[in-house]
């Protein structure tokens, strides 16, 4: 019996370990979406392409099917491994599923959904300041020259101060 939970620990290690969620995941316009952020210019959205995943779907399945849980001494313990090797088998379909629809429907069943409410004050963070705030946001560009005049201040004040 422990020897069957040492191996079902191997197991979903070992997938979980091949999975590696985002390393399949490369930015496309990195360093245009960096210099538009940083001289306060338009706001693209960055895209992404997707990599081969790096893993054979169809052998980390068949690896999880393998999993001796008729051989573990508690059904509940059994369960809990059980649900962990429903979850790995929900990513690989995931990642399987990448860009397309499906890719949404199951991300959703396994992580979740925002709700309507922390999707609006997403949305308000990130389209500007939030509620409380007790100034204006303000760009990259006035930030730097805000933090410049700070700076600047400041080593008027204590000349031993190098910014």
């Amino acid at each position: 019996m422990i020897k069957a939970i040492e191996k079902a620990d191997r197991i979903l290690a070992g997938t979980k370990r091949a999975i590696r969620l985002f390393s399949h995941l490369h930015p496309v316009n990195a360093d245009f979406w960096k210099r538009a952020y940083l001289t306060g210019g338009a706001r693209p959205e960055p895209a992404f392409e997707y990599g081969p995943v790096g893993f054979s779907a169809d052998e980390l399945t068949r690896r999880l099917d393998e999993l001796p849980l008729d051989e573990f001494p508690d059904s509940k313990l059994a369960g809990l491994y059980f649900d962990a090797a429903r979850f790995l088998k929900g990513t690989i379909s995931m990642l399987e599923a990448r860009g397309s629809d499906e890719f949404r429907q199951i991300s959703g069943e396994l992580f979740g959904e925002p709700s309507g409410k922390l999707a609006a004050e997403c949305s308000r963070f990130v389209l500007g300041a939030p509620e409380d705030a007790k100034e204006p946001l303000i760009g990259p560009k006035a930030a730097a020259e805000r933090l410049k005049r700070y700076i600047a201040e400041y080593s008027k004040k204590y000349p031993g101060f190098s910014g």
